[in-house]
Parts: structure tokens; C-alpha cells; sequence
């Protein structure tokens, strides 16, 4: 099967010249030039500084706003409803803005991926709040706990499931989203 789409590839290749598809071998070629060249691992180095910055970013902001949500039912409220409203803009609509205040500069594929990958953070952390049993938290006023006891002990055993699950979706979003904006 590869040896046939290699022939065939080959084939429309010369048909159409390599300015519109190149053979597979100046294909290989050039990547081997690339990656001798050193070029590739550059660019890797700093499209993997701007991910690692904006899902960082993401998740110390989500972080924040999970722990607002857990001391405010007000203010979980916002939070979900701030969520919402992001999770329903789209990629393009944030590259464009980035673009807007930017540039075309390493801000513009940070910010964007902030703002997609903040909401599945945020979102997976306010229902981690809201699974967190209620009687285990009396348990905790009965034991005399302190808040920052009952906190370590209680809260943060029940969330941690939802983080890390919203930090995986939201990994594999910034690896999407940040391509499409380095590129836009």
C-alpha cells in the first residue's frame, strides 16, 4: 500500500511539476537538509516555550478560579458562566484578536492558546468543586479542621481527578490551537 501511493505520488509529480507537489524523494530530502541544518529543532524549542507558557498560564488561572468557585457559590456562578462564554468563541475568533493586539509576534499563538485551553481547565476544575462531598467537609468541622486542613485533605484529594483530566484536554487543545496560530 505505501509503495503504491509512493508511485503514485511520484507519478502526479512529474504530471504536475514539483512547484505544485514535490517527488518524495526532494520531500525527504529536504527534511533531511532540515534536520542537519539544525533548523527544526529552533523553531520546536520555541513553539514548545510559547505552549508551555499559554496552557501554563491556563492552568494557574484556572487553578484561581476553581479555588474562587469553591469559597463562593457567587462566585461560581460567574466562573461558570465566564466559562461558557469562552468555550463558545472560536479559535479564529481569538487568533484574529491576538493578531489585533499582537502582531505577529510570540504573544499572539500564547494568548490564544490561554484563552482555549483557560475554559477546559476552569470548567473540569468547578465540577471537581462541585463533586466535593459535603459531609466529608463536616466530617472535617466536626474533626475540628482547620480550612487549610480540610483543603489539603478533603478538596484537593476530590479535584485533583478533574484537573488532571481538563489539564489533558487542555494539553492536546494548546498542541492544536498554537499551530494553527503560529501559522495564521
Amino acid at each position: 500500500m505505501f509503495a503504491l501511493a509512493v508511485v503514485i505520488w511520484t507519478g502526479l509529480s512529474w504530471k504536475y511539476g514539483a512547484y505544485v507537489l514535490p517527488s518524495p524523494w526532494s520531500v525527504v530530502k529536504g527534511l533531511v537538509d532540515v534536520l542537519r541544518s539544525g533548523e527544526i529543532w529552533t523553531h520546536t524549542g520555541a513553539s514548545l516555550f510559547r505552549i508551555a507558557v499559554g496552557f501554563g498560564g491556563a492552568v494557574v488561572v484556572g487553578l484561581l478560579m476553581g479555588l474562587v468557585a469553591f469559597l463562593s457559590r457567587t462566585a461560581r456562578t460567574v466562573v461558570r458562566d465566564l466559562v461558557t462564554v469562552l468555550n463558545s468563541t472560536s479559535v479564529f475568533v481569538w487568533i484574529v484578536i491576538a493578531i489585533i493586539w499582537f502582531g505577529l509576534s510570540n504573544w499572539a499563538p500564547i494568548f490564544t492558546t490561554f484563552m482555549i485551553t483557560l475554559p477546559v481547565v476552569a470548567a473540569n476544575l468547578v465540577e471537581g468543586v462541585d463533586s466535593v462531598d459535603r459531609r466529608l467537609l463536616e466530617m472535617g468541622d466536626a474533626y475540628r479542621l482547620g480550612g487549610g486542613a480540610k483543603f489539603r485533605a478533603i478538596v484537593v484529594p476530590s479535584t485533583l481527578p478533574y484537573l488532571v483530566a481538563g489539564m489533558k484536554v487542555g494539553f492536546g487543545l494548546a498542541l492544536k490551537v498554537s499551530v494553527v496560530a503560529e501559522i495564521s
